[in-house]
């Protein structure tokens, strides 16, 4: 595509906060690719989730286009809205997934047929097991943590140790627990595990 001077881009952008579709095409055409490739490691990876970030965030210009006129850098203002929304994603999937870890009824009333009860049951069992390898203390500040719900403080004052051995050993536990996970491959439990050490 011809390079366009930057002279002429705040040109682009004044016509396009004043509704010009045509302008808006150029910057699309111009962006768009730019945008894509930007959001792939966000997304994982993910060609579709990256095209989508790209229409959802052209179609918020759009929406805000009045604000283009003051637009210094509009390459990086369309970077800033792709990492906001992105975030947003993130942020509601592992709200969701926070949600449903919490409460394992919830999530095994969503398995009707008794194989699918069983899956459930053997990703649990699996889980369960990898934290089953840390050692004792290590075990109890981790379930001290995911499960009562405890902060550092409250964990070193039960347990008479200081905060930051706490820390270290929480983060020990939750990076071994991670990895197995990773290993397994196994997505779902992935996401339901990670979503509470996080």
């Amino acid at each position: 595509m011809k390079e366009i001077e930057e002279s002429n881009w705040n040109k682009i952008l004044v016509k396009v906060s004043n509704g010009d579709q045509h302008s808006f095409g150029i910057l699309y055409g111009q962006y768009s690719e730019l945008l894509r490739r930007f959001s792939l490691p966000f997304v994982g990876f993910n060609d579709s989730d990256a095209e989508e970030v790209v229409q959802e965030i052209f179609l918020k210009v759009w929406i805000k286009r009045s604000y283009l006129a003051s637009v210094k850098n509009f390459q990086s203002y369309l970077f800033q809205m792709a990492k906001n929304h992105i975030y947003d994603i993130h942020k509601n999937r592992k709200a969701e997934i926070l949600a449903l870890a919490k409460d394992h009824e919830k999530i095994k009333s969503t398995y009707h047929s008794s194989y699918q009860e069983l899956l459930y049951q053997e990703y649990y069992a699996s889980a369960q097991s990898i934290i089953d390898q840390l050692s004792p203390q290590r075990k109890r500040i981790f379930e001290m943590r995911t499960k009562e719900g405890l902060n550092l403080d409250e964990i070193a004052k039960q347990l008479k140790i200081s905060k930051s051995g706490v820390k270290k050993q929480l983060y020990e536990a939750k990076d071994f627990v991670k990895s197995c996970l990773k290993k397994e491959q196994d997505m779902i439990l992935i996401y339901l595990l990670i979503s509470v050490l996080i």
